[in-house]
């Protein structure tokens, strides 16, 4: 379902929105610092380590970040809020958002032609 470079992308603009949700949230240094100990960026390649390792660290406070990042990462996508919104885990909803993303690349390649 998923191209390699689409996957790629995706998981790009999904660090990108950790890194920018952290930094609104708690500022850059606090961020760099947190990040260190999620072992960021190579754990958001795999959304179930990332959120594993968030509640770890933030215990009962990870539901508020996991939130924050889904909703930047719609956003940074293009899309509706109403599907951040969706019902699910966090690995689900960016499972979706995954899904989501590679079916806007197909719709921007037809069309393109």
């Amino acid at each position: 379902m998923f191209n390699k470079n689409q996957d790629e992308r995706f998981i790009e603009v999904f660090k990108a929105s950790i890194q920018e949700t952290m930094q609104s949230l708690i500022g850059e240094s606090p961020s760099k610092a947190l990040l260190f100990h999620l072992k960021f960026p190579e754990s958001a390649e795999r959304p179930t380590e990332f959120s594993a390792n968030l509640r770890t660290v933030l215990r009962d406070g990870s539901p508020v970040v996991e939130n924050a990042i889904l909703k930047r990462l719609w956003d940074k996508m293009g899309l509706f809020l109403v599907h951040a919104s969706e019902s699910g885990s966090f690995v689900e909803r960016v499972g979706r958002a995954r899904e989501l993303y590679a079916e806007r690349q197909k719709q921007r390649q037809v069309f393109a032609r």
